[in-house]
């Protein structure tokens, strides 16, 4: 019952969350373009347009891996490198529009703010991804990981192994 609730606000924040990072992103892109026009140094507009079209692709790309019913290594490891080359691609785009020698008026704008948390959650992202195809290849070399990765919780699995366990015991 906890649980539910818990999960239940999980998703209501997260939802809560995306639409609002979407809806500000796609506000900043319409009012924040007239002041970029002026100055011909700058490509944030584009980068911070492809950076929510990119994240949709990688955010469903992560989703279709976690609920896939073939969860092996492999494709495990393939879905995290192709997001963490993604976000690490948009973090080399972000810094170049971002720490370059730009209009001084860019940055006093919504979208260059915007770009800015786009960007340092990219690098999150790419570090996540990274860090846990990291710890993939160590374990698999270790021979600690299995070929098909189980995601379910573990007091599911904890109560689906007692169970099997007393009906040995019968």
């Amino acid at each position: 019952m906890i649980r539910d609730i818990i999960k239940f606000f999980y998703i209501m924040f997260g939802l809560v969350g995306v639409t609002t990072y979407y809806g500000c992103g796609i506000m900043y892109l319409i009012f924040d373009k007239n002041k970029l026009d002026s100055c011909n140094k700058t490509h944030i507009w584009e980068y911070v347009l492809f950076s929510l079209v990119l994240t949709i692709l990688t955010r469903y790309t992560i989703h279709n891996i976690m609920s896939s019913s073939n969860n092996s290594a492999k494709s495990l490891m393939m879905g995290l490198t192709f997001v963490g080359t993604i976000e690490l691609s948009l973090i080399i785009w972000g810094s170049v529009e971002l720490y370059s020698d730009t209009c001084s008026d860019i940055k006093n704008t919504r979208l260059w703010i915007f770009a800015l948390i786009t960007y340092i959650i990219q690098i999150i992202v790419a570090t996540t991804c990274f860090s846990m195809l990291t710890a993939i290849l160590i374990r698999q070399k270790n021979n600690n990981i299995p070929d098909h990765i189980e995601l379910q919780d573990t007091k599911e699995q904890e109560m689906k192994e007692q169970e099997m366990k007393e009906l040995e015991l019968f």
